[in-house]
């Protein structure tokens, strides 16, 4: 994989792009490797320059586990700063659905699920009936609870992308959800009322 980004640097940008996307094609899964200098395709890529590689090499990250990008936090303070409409689109992208079994359980009017010591996760094996036993909370408008993955590893760390994303001021990344629950989740862990 370093080997057709680095090709830039003796081919054309549109042969290595075309071998690039060749070798996308080709491949099922496409994680973002590090090689023995500490660096992935995608930091060859953005050292080179290459919009459309660093496309491309997003695009098929994240089709890929998320749990695998660990290794994208030093690209993607780059790339917010540099590409932050790139940095967007794989913001908009990292949010992907859990698959469980989910169960309906009753809101409250602020759309709150109600928790109890009885109740885990809303994912977990107890029936409903098993969890509230009063009809007039059963009443309640019931609502699926799905679960989802935002962001990716390491996206809010102190060595994240997170400050980056911040410091690039770039609006449309500030309307992904990833983004939103990022600063969320910072505002309700560390933040305090004046």
């Amino acid at each position: 994989m370093h080997t057709l980004c680095e090709s830039t640097n003796r081919e054309s940008v549109e042969n290595s792009l075309e071998s690039l996307e060749s070798y996308l094609d080709a491949v099922t899964n496409v994680a973002p490797i590090v090689d023995e200098r500490g660096q992935t395709p995608l930091d060859v890529a953005l050292d080179n320059n290459e919009y459309a590689h660093c496309k491309l090499l997003l695009e098929a990250y994240i089709q890929n586990n998320v749990s695998a990008l660990i290794s994208l936090k030093k690209p993607l303070c780059l790339l917010a700063i540099r590409y932050p409409d790139l940095m967007a689109d794989f913001l908009r992208a990292s949010k992907h659905s859990v698959d469980s079994s989910h169960i309906r359980l009753p809101l409250q009017d602020r759309g709150l699920l109600l928790c109890s010591q009885n109740v885990a996760s809303p994912w977990n094996s107890k029936i409903e009936n098993d969890i509230v036993d009063n009809e007039d909370v059963k009443s309640n408008v019931r609502r699926p609870v799905e679960a989802h993955i935002m962001g990716f590893p390491g996206f809010i760390s102190s060595d994240g992308p997170f400050f980056s994303v911040v410091k690039s001021g770039h609006l449309e990344i500030f309307d992904t959800d990833a983004m939103r629950m990022a600063i969320r989740y910072k505002w309700e862990t560390y933040g305090f009322w004046m």
